[in-house]
């Protein structure tokens, strides 16, 4: 493995070496091409590897606070839906409280078990 390394400019004006590791072929290479396509191989690989590494750090993260029982937040669900099912649920609770036992029967065959009308009707 060898070491490249080239000079940026950061967005506050100041220079910074970034440096990346690649195997001896590849190194030497981009060593006898142009500085700049070095210098453009050199930030790109950069660049790629923090993106991997905050992604392999994010991905570590969440395991762990899934492992340790922390329960994680979906961004995608809505609180006015959640909220809204919740009281379609308590509505259809209270309904079937006022079926008679006959009725209730028939409504958890049709819609929980979903036994056919004709079935039904057989029996």
């Amino acid at each position: 493995m060898k070491k490249l390394t080239t000079t940026i400019t950061t967005n506050n004006g100041t220079k910074r070496e970034i440096s990346v590791w690649l195997n001896e072929e590849t190194a030497e290479k981009l060593e006898k091409c142009d500085v700049n396509i070095l210098h453009e191989y050199i930030l790109e690989e950069y660049k790629s590897r923090l993106i991997e590494r905050k992604e392999t750090r994010r991905h570590q993260s969440l395991n762990k606070s899934l492992e340790h029982g922390f329960d994680v937040i979906d961004k995608n669900l809505d609180l006015e839906d959640i909220v809204f099912q919740k009281i379609e649920a308590e509505r259809l609770h209270k309904a079937l409280t006022e079926l008679t036992s006959e009725q209730r029967q028939l409504i958890e065959k049709i819609y929980f078990k979903e036994e056919k009308q004709t079935d039904i009707a057989r029996e």
